[in-house]
């Protein structure tokens, strides 16, 4: 069934029959009844699809988490899908910037939501509408509105633990090419807490392996904080299956809450508070134009296992 059938039906042109089912008030009440009656006897449901394109604009959001294997960020794209779906957006789970430039234009996307990793281009994905990024770390609020996540109070609260247990020499577990983004977003608290000067270079190791080589020969270092819990996890491993006498004296703390770690602190992110928070910058940037805010503040929470 066909629009045209519906306006012959109702003896009106094709364009008021078009103009009612995009609820253009211009059309006289009678006529407006008329196009529904049709409608309603012919079964006709119009194509949001088509609609959507016509206005160059569908409510197809394309999201760029990247690093899906990493059990924080699948789950972090499954609950963004979700709130997008709870909004009555369909989002679509992009794989580089390229491809949310390809399916931006493809699909008329209203927007994207894009994770820390893409956000050195935003100036190409923004050519299609508005952007939501995840803790960026060089927020550009005339490109795009941020979740912004504020660590401090979580390892305020480790940090402290830690100092009554007789903790003060630390290092960091993390890969050498994320250590500059991490030590930005994540450790620059701790940094300060262990009065670490602003440019002392860390002792940071790049895998568990190397930390637990690290431990052994240094004896002085009685805590790691890790990027995130695989890291974390894979470390306590190691220690409890071959070195007892590391897993006594060396505290470990994760970074995402998504794996137990034996008794040590990690920091929980939730990400179904997240994804609602990003969707709510998106659909405010969506509705409201310029009129909407460039940032939400998350705390992630301390917690130990």
């Amino acid at each position: 069934m066909t629009l045209a059938q519906v306006a012959q039906k109702a003896n009106v042109a094709i364009a008021t029959a078009s103009k009612v089912f995009n609820n253009d008030k211009s059309v006289r009440s009678y006529l407006r009844e008329r196009v529904l009656e049709a409608a309603a006897e012919l079964n006709y449901q119009p194509s949001m699809m088509a609609r959507a394109l016509r206005k160059k604009q569908t409510n197809i959001v394309t999201l760029g988490i990247m690093q899906l294997e990493n059990p924080y960020f699948g789950a972090l794209a499954q609950a963004i899908i979700k709130a997008l779906d709870d909004k009555g957006y369909v989002g679509i789970a992009c794989i580089g910037h390229e491809h949310i430039k390809d399916i931006n234009v493809a699909a008329c996307a209203c927007g994207s939501i894009v994770s820390q990793a893409l956000s050195s281009n935003l100036d190409d994905i923004a050519q299609a509408g508005p952007i939501v990024t995840i803790n960026n770390r060089d927020p550009r609020p005339e490109l795009s509105s941020d979740v912004h996540f504020d660590f401090d109070s979580a390892y305020q609260t480790i940090i402290t633990d830690l100092k009554k247990q007789g903790v003060s020499n630390i290092m960091f577990g993390c890969e050498l090419e994320q250590w500059d983004v991490n030590r930005q977003q994540k450790f620059g608290f701790v940094h300060q807490a262990f009065a670490l000067a602003p440019n002392d270079q860390p002792v940071v190791c790049d895998t568990p392996e190397e930390t637990i080589a690290y431990l052994k020969s240094n004896p002085q270092i009685d805590a790691v904080f890790c990027v995130n819990d695989p890291f974390a996890a894979d470390l306590v491993t190691l220690m409890h299956a071959n070195e007892s006498e590391l897993s006594q004296r060396v505290k470990v703390i994760g970074c995402d809450g998504n794996r137990k770690l034996w008794g040590n602190w990690t920091i929980a992110l939730n990400v179904n508070q997240i994804a609602q928070m990003a969707v709510e910058l998106l659909d405010q940037q969506v509705h409201q134009g310029d009129n909407h805010e460039h940032r939400k503040v998350y705390h992630p929470v301390a917690i130990k296992a």
